[in-house]
C-alpha cells in the first residue's frame, strides 16, 4: 500500500531567522537565510529553488525532475515519455532537517532527499537514488533535470580540483567534463548559486566510474544534467541496483566571479567532504584501449599490423592490437544471411590502401558465393565531444561507412579500420567457403599485396525469403539527397526505418493543410523501397502527425492545435488516414 506521511508538528512549524522546515497545504518547504525549497504536492514534491535577495525572492531552480522514454505498465500504452511529475507519491517524509520522497514507476524505484546541509546551515543538500525495480534491460534515463532561470547569464566552472575556474556564457559537456563544481551567475540580482557535485557518488553504489555534468539552454531556461560514466552497463541491471546523484546549493553574494566566491566553493567542499574524482580514464581501457576476446592478429607484411574484430566491438585510433593469433578470418552464417568482420590495419609510417581485389569464396564441393556478395567499406573517424571520450581524451570514433572506391589513406601508428560484409544468398549450398582478400598497398615508397584468408561456414539452415518481422530504425534528420542510399542499406539488412527530416511542425504544416496529404517524394520513394529494394514495409509520412507521447488531453503538433479528444481532430485524422490509402493505392501499395 502506498502511503503519503507528515509529521503532524510539522504544519505547527512556522520558520525561524535560521530557516527549518515547514509543511503548507500538503506542500513542504526547506529554508536557510538565502534559499527557500519548495516541494510541491501537485508535482510529486519535485523541488523548485527560490534565492533571497534585498528586492525579495527570485526564482533560480524553476524543476527538478527524473524524465525518460520507457514503459508505462499499461497493456494498452506500453511506452510512452516518463515524467516524474505525473508519477504517483509512494511516500513524504518532513524532519526539522528536510524531506524525504519516494516515488517511481515499473521500472525504477526513486528516492529523492532535499534537506538543510548540518555541515553548512547556509546549504541545501539535493540527493537521487535510483534503483531497478527488476532484473532487465533499462531503457535510459536523465536525472535529475535541474532546469535553472534564463536570468543566469554566465556560467563558472572548475578544473576538476577547485584549482582553476573559467567562465562562459554556454559551457559545453567538453568543458564541464571534469567540473565538480559551478557557480550560476545572476548579475541582475547581484548573487551566485553554488553547484557542487559529489562526482564520486556512483563509486559508492559499486560502479568503477563516476559522473560528470552536462549544460545547456532551451528557450526558457538553462538545464543541467548529469552523465554516469557507468552507464553502458546501467541499462542491464539487476534488481535493486543503484545509481544515485548528491550535490549542494549554496547562494552567495556578488553577480560575477572572483577570488572570494572560489574560495566560497573551496569552503563548502571542505565542510560537507566532497572530494576530487576518485576515477581515472583508465577505467576506461576496457571500452576504449583493449580489443575483445575474439579478436585476432592476422598474418601480415613488415611495417603493418594487422588484425581481425567482432563487428560488435568498436574500434578506436589507439585500441591495442590483441595477442591472440589466427590464421584466416572466420564467420558462420546461415543461407540468405549477411555476416560482417572489421579489419584492422596499423602501418608504422603513412601508407595507403590502393585497392581491394576479391575472389569468388569456394567450398571443397565447388559451390561459390560469388566475390560481389562482399561489400568493403572503410571505416571513417567523427569527432564527439560528450563527456566521456573527453574524461579518456579519444574524441574520435568510427562511424561512417566510406566505399574503398578511391581507394584510403592511412596515417601512421593509427588504426584504418575496413569492414567487410560476407552474403550467402538463397539457395546456397552447406559447406566451408573459402577465398583471400588481397590489399594492394604502397607503404614506405614500395607497393605490397597482402592477402587475407577469408572462411565462411554456411550452416544447412536457410532463412525464410521474407521475415515474419522486420527491424526498425528511427532515424532522425537523415539528410535529404542521402534517403535513396538509407533506405535502400536498411532493405538490404533486412530492416526499415524513418528518413523524414524531423523538424516538427513547420515541416508537417507545409505537407499537410488537414485535407490534403502533398508528399509526393515521399510516396515516390515509399514505391521504390517496396517495389525495388524488397522492403517489407514503409513507414509512412508524418505518421504520428508530430504527437510523440499521445495522451488524451495533448495537443497535438501540427501547427493546426487540435486537442487528440477534440472532433476536429478525428475528422482531420481520418481525412490523413483516407489521403494515405488514395496515394498509395494509385502506386499499388
Amino acid at each position: 500500500m502506498r502511503t503519503l506521511v507528515f509529521f503532524a508538528a510539522l504544519a505547527a512549524l512556522a520558520p525561524v531567522a535560521s530557516g527549518g522546515v515547514s509543511s503548507t497545504k500538503g506542500s513542504v518547504r526547506v529554508e536557510t537565510l538565502s534559499l527557500v525549497a519548495t516541494l510541491p504536492a501537485n508535482r510529486n514534491y519535485c523541488p523548485i529553488l527560490e534565492g533571497v535577495g534585498e528586492n525579495g525572492r527570485f526564482g533560480i531552480l524553476l524543476q527538478t525532475k527524473v524524465w525518460y522514454h520507457g514503459r508505462t505498465g499499461n497493456a494498452k500504452r506500453f511506452y510512452q515519455d516518463q515524467d516524474e511529475f505525473t508519477w504517483p507519491t509512494r511516500s513524504c517524509e518532513a524532519s526539522r532537517s528536510g524531506a524525504v520522497v519516494t516515488t517511481g514507476t515499473v521500472d525504477y524505484d526513486v528516492c529523492r532527499e532535499v534537506a538543510i546541509e548540518p555541515a553548512d546551515p547556509d546549504a541545501l543538500r539535493l540527493d537521487y537514488l535510483l534503483s531497478a525495480a527488476e532484473t532487465r534491460f533499462f531503457d535510459p534515463v536523465s536525472f535529475p533535470l535541474l532546469y535553472f532561470s534564463k536570468e543566469v547569464e554566465t556560467v563558472t566552472f572548475d578544473d576538476g580540483r577547485l584549482g582553476e575556474f573559467r567562465t562562459a556564457a554556454n559551457p559545453k559537456s567538453a568543458d564541464l567534463s571534469r567540473s565538480r563544481a559551478c557557480l550560476l551567475h545572476f548579475p541582475k540580482r547581484g548573487k551566485t548559486l553554488i553547484l557542487l557535485v559529489d562526482v564520486n557518488r556512483p563509486l559508492a553504489l559499486g560502479h568503477p566510474l563516476g559522473l560528470a555534468m552536462r549544460q545547456s539552454v532551451n528557450g526558457w531556461s538553462r538545464v543541467f544534467n548529469f552523465t554516469q560514466f557507468s552507464y553502458d552497463e546501467f541499462p542491464f541491471f539487476k534488481k535493486g541496483a543503484q545509481l544515485g546523484v548528491r550535490m549542494w546549493f549554496k547562494l552567495i553574494d556578488g553577480g560575477e566571479f572572483s577570488v572570494s566566491q572560489a574560495e566560497s566553493v573551496r569552503s563548502l567542499s571542505a565542510a560537507v567532504g566532497a572530494r576530487d574524482a576518485g576515477f581515472s580514464a583508465e577505467n576506461l581501457d576496457a571500452e576504449y584501449a583493449e580489443p575483445s576476446a575474439l579478436a585476432a592478429r592476422l598474418p601480415s607484411t613488415a611495417g603493418i599490423a594487422l588484425w581481425t574484430e567482432t563487428p560488435m566491438k568498436r574500434v578506436y585510433p589507439d585500441t591495442r592490437t590483441p595477442s591472440a593469433t589466427a590464421s584466416a578470418v572466420r564467420l558462420e552464417m546461415a543461407a540468405n544471411e549477411r555476416e560482417s568482420f572489421q579489419l584492422v590495419l596499423k602501418p608504422q609510417s603513412t601508407a595507403r590502401i590502393e585497392r581491394v581485389k576479391l575472389s569468388n569464396l569456394v567450398s571443397p564441393a565447388g559451390a561459390t558465393i560469388p566475390a560481389a556478395n562482399v561489400q568493403v567499406h572503410r571505416l571513417g573517424y567523427e569527432t564527439v565531444s560528450d563527456s566521456k571520450a573527453v574524461l579518456r581524451g579519444e574524441t574520435r570514433f568510427a562511424d561512417r561507412m566510406i566505399p574503398l572506391d578511391g581507394g584510403a589513406d592511412m596515417p601512421p601508428d593509427e588504426n584504418t579500420i575496413l569492414h567487410c560484409t560476407v552474403f550467402a544468398p538463397l539457395g546456397t549450398r552447406p559447406g566451408t567457403y573459402r577465398a583471400n582478400m588481397a590489399m594492394e598497398m604502397a607503404c614506405g615508397g614500395t607497393r605490397k599485396v597482402v592477402e587475407v584468408p577469408v572462411e565462411a561456414k554456411v550452416w544447412d539452415v536457410e532463412l525464410p525469403r521474407e521475415a515474419p518481422y522486420t527491424g526498425f530504425m528511427l532515424v532522425w534528420c537523415s539528410p535529404y539527397a542521402k534517403r535513396e542510399q538509407v533506405l535502400r542499406r536498411f532493405a538490404e539488412c533486412g530492416m526499415m526505418g524513418t528518413v523524414y527530416s524531423g523538424d516538427g511542425a513547420p515541416k508537417i504544416k507545409e505537407c499537410f493543410d488537414g485535407k490534403t496529404l502533398k508528399v509526393p517524394d515521399d510516396f515516390a520513394m515509399a514505391e521504390k523501397s517496396v517495389k525495388e529494394f524488397g522492403a517489407p514495409y514503409f513507414p509512412v509520412p508524418w505518421g504520428f502527425m508530430g504527437a510523440w507521447n499521445w495522451n488524451t488531453n495533448k495537443t497535438v503538433f501540427l501547427g493546426l492545435n487540435l486537442k487528440l479528444d477534440s472532433r476536429e481532430f478525428d475528422e482531420t485524422f481520418e481525412n490523413y488516414l483516407a489521403e494515405l490509402r488514395n496515394q498509395l493505392g494509385r502506386r499499388g501499395l
